[in-house]
């Protein structure tokens, strides 16, 4: 799923000349898309996250002990797991952001001006 935001994202070159206007609707689209799968991936990995707590609260509690050194180890090992999603997920975020940046320029450029429409409609 990361893969396929990745590949929208920087598949989806933005472009500057005023021809390319007519590809705008196609871009938002795309990029559309890819916030729907950055949001969904957030959710997921929350989920995630939740499942694994619950799976070693679960364990513990079965113990009825102190946690073993490997419960506390395998706490340790989903913790650093998801701080590298979570990593990955602020560098997939970064770069939807500086997309967006580009498409919402790329828009502004490819209005006419509001001069130009007061002229056109005043004709």
């Amino acid at each position: 799923m990361i893969s396929m935001l990745v590949g929208l994202m920087l598949g989806s070159s933005v472009a500057w000349s005023a021809p390319d206007c007519a590809q705008l609707q196609i871009q938002l689209q795309e990029m559309q898309k890819a916030q729907g799968i950055l949001l969904e991936s957030m959710v997921k990995k929350n989920d995630s996250l939740a499942n694994t707590l619950d799976h070693f609260a679960e364990d513990l509690k079965s113990h009825e002990q102190k946690p073993s050194r490997a419960d506390v180890v395998n706490l340790h090992n989903s913790a650093e797991a998801f701080r590298g999603h979570s990593e990955r997920e602020l560098a997939l975020i970064e770069k939807f952001q500086q997309k967006s940046l580009e498409l919402i320029a790329q828009t502004v450029r490819c209005l006419p001006s509001s001069t130009a429409t007061a002229q056109n409609l005043h004709q």
